[in-house]
């Protein structure tokens, strides 16, 4: 089974977020769109040093200072629209955190007017990326702590990001953070950058 899903857009003028291209569906044959959503964790260098466990799901990439929270989110007509600039959303469909038979997908918006919940993963000015190889995003939900580990990023143009067999692969304990590239001219994204991680511990919750 092929994984297909939606990717994030870049904001409106207007400051409303774009709905997302195309959107995930669980199906057999080539992927037909992207994906959306990614959220924060606690402040310790792990998450189960925590003394208070959240109420829901957050993620957290320490090492550039991202934090969120992690809501679900259901394709609407084929495609996702991330209703928040500051959550990450996990799209519903696919694998859950620690999953062992799907790939996770979170996914939230980048901007450069203001704040959102993945701009500190690439310098827009530099437009390179911040996050690097060993870095861990560290995902916390009600039931355990997952510790996942950067192996790469890619940029990839939006129009094939649909297309890419190798981020709507089918992998078992493997996380993927997706958002849009910001230009550093101020116009419309045509780049979305992918985070690819994977698992290295899950502790239950206490």
């Amino acid at each position: 089974m092929v994984l297909a899903a939606a990717a994030v857009l870049a904001l409106r003028d207007d400051e409303r977020p774009e709905a997302v291209d195309r959107a995930p569906s669980q199906t057999t044959g080539s992927p037909t769109a992207s994906a959306s959503a990614a959220a924060s964790a606690s402040a310790s260098a792990s998450p189960s040093a925590s003394a208070s466990r959240p109420a829901g799901t957050t993620v957290a990439v320490p090492a550039v200072g991202v934090r969120a929270k992690v809501l679900p989110i259901n394709p609407d007509n084929g495609a996702l629209d991330p209703p928040t600039l500051n959550d990450a959303y996990i799209i519903a469909p696919y694998g859950k955190p620690g999953s062992k038979d799907n790939t996770v997908y979170i996914a939230g918006h980048s901007w450069d007017e203001g704040k959102a919940v993945f701009n500190a993963l690439f310098d827009r000015r530099a437009q390179t990326t911040e996050v690097t190889k060993g870095d861990e995003v560290l995902v916390t939900t009600p039931e355990a702590d997952y510790v996942y580990v950067v192996q790469r990023t890619k940029r990839y143009p939006r129009r094939s990001l649909s297309g890419a067999e190798e981020v709507w692969r089918k992998v078992p304990g493997r996380l993927l953070l997706i958002t849009c590239f910001q230009p550093d001219d101020g116009g419309e994204a045509q780049d979305n950058l992918v985070v690819y991680a994977t698992l290295r511990t899950a502790t239950p919750a206490a």
